[in-house]
């Protein structure tokens, strides 16, 4: 038995993942310590590699909008 279906969590790392880009970009071109984006990024990898782990084989490129669909009828 799952704690937390592999798709929710890979879901939740894409989105991670994207709002870490911008803040990695911005610490950067501000000059300031990336602490907070990389952290993002590190949990945002984190997500995807325990629920690819979860379902081997599962989660492929062609199929992630499909992944992402899936989450978002879930709360609909």
């Amino acid at each position: 038995m799952d704690l937390i279906n592999p798709d929710y969590l890979f879901v939740i790392g894409l989105a991670l993942a994207i709002y870490a880009v911008p803040a990695i970009v911005s610490a950067m071109i501000d000059g300031r310590a990336m602490r907070g984006g990389l952290m993002f990024l590190f949990l945002a990898c984190a997500a995807v590699v325990v629920a690819t782990v979860m379902r081997p084989g599962h989660y492929t490129f062609m199929g992630i909008p499909d992944v992402i669909i899936r989450v978002i009828s879930d709360f609909t």
